[in-house]
């Protein structure tokens, strides 16, 4: 007999561009989870493919943590404090790394054009994802298919990833609407530690770089040019190979109240 590991299924009929939800479903055969809330007590994750895509306008690009799971990310690790250039992620542009462990963050600068992120409201901005490797339901980070029946981004405050926003009102994470030039980190914008080490719940949502638990992580990321085809950024993170361990947070950023 042929055994089948894996189908994709796409309707042939619907009020929606076949073409496009075949996208997303053809996703999951390379290996990509679903990341929209099933449940609907969030926004879904924008600028994925496999988040709050509707299939009405040309796909976005993946996310970078779907894109770097499968090896189609240009992931360059933080290591101290560094400036970097980003080009747009369509182009090949990198995905920065911030920290190392469980819980990380992955920046990259991401820009519309008509075939790829047409739905974009600012003509660019840098994205920075919040990735939760605990929450993958499989021990191997790169066999992660199970994800599909587990949810994994349907609690609000506990998922696999999500949108640091960069005006720190976690809109999506309330069902708020989708605001790229609220969202997306522009110049001047930033992010880093907080003295705050409380959890960060639906009750305290302390806008920083510390782990959801409160821990700091000792990264920080600020936005110091954004232009038609690159941004630059100062970044910061542990350097690698070092023993560093949460300690007191070093400041506070407190998004774009901060100078």
């Amino acid at each position: 007999g042929v055994t089948v590991g894996a189908v994709a299924i796409s309707g042939r009929t619907n009020a929606r561009p076949v073409s496009q939800i075949s996208i997303h479903e053809f996703g999951h055969l390379l290996g990509f989870a679903d990341l929209y809330n099933e449940r609907q007590t969030t926004t879904d994750l924008p600028y994925s493919v496999m988040g709050g895509w509707q299939y009405m306008a040309a796909a976005p690009l993946h996310d970078p943590f779907s894109r770097g799971m499968i090896g189609w990310a240009n992931i360059q690790e933080v290591s101290g404090s560094q400036t970097y250039v980003l080009r747009p992620a369509r182009e090949g542009g990198p995905v920065l790394k911030l920290g190392t462990g469980d819980e990380y963050f992955l920046a990259e600068y991401r820009t519309g054009a008509p075939d790829l992120d047409a739905d974009l409201t600012i003509p660019g901005g840098v994205l920075l994802e919040r990735v939760r490797l605990s929450k993958l339901p499989a021990p191997d980070p790169g066999r992660f298919l199970r994800t599909l029946s587990n949810c994994v981004n349907c609690s609000a405050w506990d998922p696999l990833v999500m949108i640091e926003e960069a005006d720190g009102r976690y809109d999506l994470q309330t069902g708020g609407p989708v605001d790229d030039a609220a969202d997306l980190f522009l110049t001047a914008d930033a992010i880093g530690p907080s003295t705050d080490t409380s959890p960060r719940s639906a009750t305290h949502p302390i806008f920083s770089t510390n782990r959801l638990s409160g821990a700091p992580t000792g990264t920080s990321l600020r936005v110091l040019e954004v232009h038609s085809n690159y941004a630059v950024v100062a970044a910061e993170a542990p350097v690698l190979g070092s023993r560093w361990c949460a300690g007191p947070a070093r400041g506070t950023v407190t998004g774009r109240s901060a100078a």
